[in-house]
């Protein structure tokens, strides 16, 4: 009789975390909906630069074709084998080829609301996923095959593993969390100042066997790396020479000169002035964050804060070499991976207004203006820029010529390499640099793609 009623004792006392946890999974599901509607009504898909280089790697990772060269885009593995295993399954297309982004962006909600949860609660839960989900940077990249977007996945598994991990205290955890940290390292080499930051974290709150595990995952990943050049290349540092490779290009010399407004106005522009690329987030959440570090316990907040700091400083003073001083190109989406922390110290705060007088109105306003507004930019931003112009043509041609079973037989133009690229992934079949019959894909005045007969 005693057995049965202390049964139902925790039977009932164990119904109210049941119903919060279903409660949480009901709304991230919600929200998860939510930003993969935003994310295919602003699509942007191919835009021929980088991202038809990581394509034209993993189509060959794809196809058993892959070798190492040196070039730093050929070895971002944690972007170019899921990709690859996307070909391998589904095809290569453009709809393949964003479907690893747009996953991994939408993913990147569901995350950030969880860590908002476990840290500060429900209510900042869903306003820092909100924010993910409408902020336009996010929603513009999350179509687009870039590193940035897919590291953020992998860093947010991270930490939301960390978080786990400080609470059971399991090494296995917090093993797998620095795994999660050595892959985003693979996609995006700014992830380890991420790493960084969780280690550090780790050091000033003592968890020191959580701080062991957390560096022995990662250095599991990036030994398998390393291992990796030595059998297929004979070099442990293939990746290391590679970026030297680099570094002698004349893209990367551009950046040798670094006068003053590239360390005190070129981010700071970006960031705080606000623009199509980054609405009205940026401003506000940087605002808020500020606030919260201030309001909110140092304990709860280094982490984040420590995830803000570190990845920024690198992007506004470091380099590239070791050797000469090169410093980082100033890039939109380079900034991508320091503003989820940003949405969750800015939720953590307007949780904290949410119950004060008038507080639900206007944490309501605010967050359903920052919401609205992100999104018109994102719509009002999506397939521009880049060589999306040239893509749209290209799409045109790619299906005309499956049409008339015609071939390409060559490329003319300083944009070739990228119309090439664009066009294996729009349709592999019709390279055919062998071919007798076929046409020529040169500028035409406006520097667009077209297509002539070869003579």
């Amino acid at each position: 009789m005693v057995h049965s009623v202390a049964s139902s004792a925790g039977l009932q006392s164990s119904q109210p975390g049941v119903k919060s946890a279903r409660r949480a999974w009901i709304l991230a599901a919600v929200l998860a909906g939510g930003a993969l509607a935003v994310q295919l009504w602003c699509f942007t898909g191919l835009i021929a630069s980088d991202d038809v280089i990581y394509a034209h790697y993993a189509h060959a990772l794809a196809t058993g074709r892959y070798s190492l060269e040196a070039n730093h885009l050929a070895l971002r593995f944690g972007l170019l084998l899921p990709v690859a295993a996307a070909y391998a399954l589904l095809g290569i297309s453009e709809a393949t080829t964003a479907l690893v982004p747009l996953m991994a962006s939408v993913a990147s909600v569901v995350l950030v609301f969880f860590i908002a949860r476990r840290q500060f609660g429900l209510s900042a839960a869903v306003i820092a996923a909100v924010l993910l989900a409408s902020f336009p940077l996010s929603i513009r990249y999350g179509s687009i095959l870039v590193p940035e977007t897919v590291a953020e996945l992998y860093i947010l598994a991270a930490v939301c593993l960390y978080l786990r991990a400080c609470e059971n205290g399991r090494t296995t955890t917090a093993t797998a969390a620095g795994m999660m940290l050595g892959l985003a390292y693979l996609t995006g080499e700014l992830a380890f100042f991420v790493a960084l930051a969780v280690l550090m974290e780790a050091a000033w709150q003592r968890r020191w066997r959580l701080l062991v595990a957390i560096a022995f995952g990662s250095f599991a990943v990036m030994l398998g790396e390393h291992l990796y050049y030595w059998f297929a290349a004979g070099d442990p540092l293939f990746r290391l020479h590679a970026m030297a490779a680099h570094n002698q290009r004349p893209t990367a010399m551009a950046f040798r000169e670094h006068p003053a407004w590239r360390f005190f106005r070129a981010l700071p522009h970006l960031m705080l002035i606000p623009s199509p690329g980054f609405g009205l987030h940026s401003l506000a959440v940087l605002a808020l964050a500020v606030l919260a570090s201030f309001m909110l316990s140092i304990r709860r907040t280094a982490l984040f804060l420590l995830w803000i700091i570190l990845p920024l400083l690198y992007l506004n003073f470091g380099t590239t070499s070791l050797k000469t001083y090169i410093a980082m190109p100033v890039g939109d989406r380079y900034l991508e991976l320091i503003y989820p922390p940003l949405f969750v110290l800015s939720g953590a705060l307007l949780a904290i207004v949410l119950h004060k007088k008038h507080g639900r109105s206007l944490t309501a306003a605010g967050v359903g203006i920052l919401a609205v507004s992100g999104v018109i930019c994102a719509y009002e931003t999506r397939a521009s820029g880049w060589r999306t112009a040239d893509v749209v043509r290209l799409r045109e041609m790619a299906a005309t010529m499956k049409r008339e079973s015609g071939r390409i037989v060559r490329f003319e133009g300083p944009s070739a390499w990228a119309w090439k690229g664009a066009i294996e992934v729009l349709d592999p079949a019709l390279l055919d640099s062998t071919s007798e019959r076929g046409c020529v894909v040169r500028p035409d005045r406006e520097g667009l793609p077209v297509c002539v007969a070869q003579p």
